[in-house]
């Protein structure tokens, strides 16, 4: 019986998977009409949550926004990030994936690209 209950639950979970989450950046949501965005991430110490900021095509100012920018997620909670490798992981639960990346001193930019839906 608890098989037949998690096959059916596996079944309806699946169809799931290829939903995009909306993201908010200062209250502005990044749609689905977003295909690329670069994500910064700042390390200033260990000891301290790393600053991000994403850049999907509004005006921008780098270090205006790696001060003031609020990430949310779907919920509309304010998100924090530990590392860079935490904003990453964020990004890929919400529909990104990886294009490429570079490093500038202390500031990492990572390029971005909404992953195209299952198809079926």
């Amino acid at each position: 019986m608890t098989r037949l209950f998690y096959t059916f639950l596996f079944i309806g979970t699946a169809g799931l998977s290829d939903t995009k989450a909306q993201l908010y950046v200062n209250g502005n949501p990044i749609d689905s009409a977003t295909v690329y965005c670069q994500l910064f991430c700042q390390n200033v110490t260990p000891l301290l949550p790393a600053r991000v900021a994403i850049d999907y095509g509004q005006p921008f100012q780098l270090y205006r926004a790696l001060r003031r920018q609020k990430i949310t997620g779907p919920d509309k909670k304010p998100v924090f990030f530990e590392s860079a490798a935490g904003a990453l992981n964020f990004m890929d639960r919400n529909g990104w994936e990886l294009v490429s990346f570079q490093t500038n001193l202390s500031t990492y930019t990572y390029l971005l690209r909404r992953r195209p839906p299952l198809r079926r």
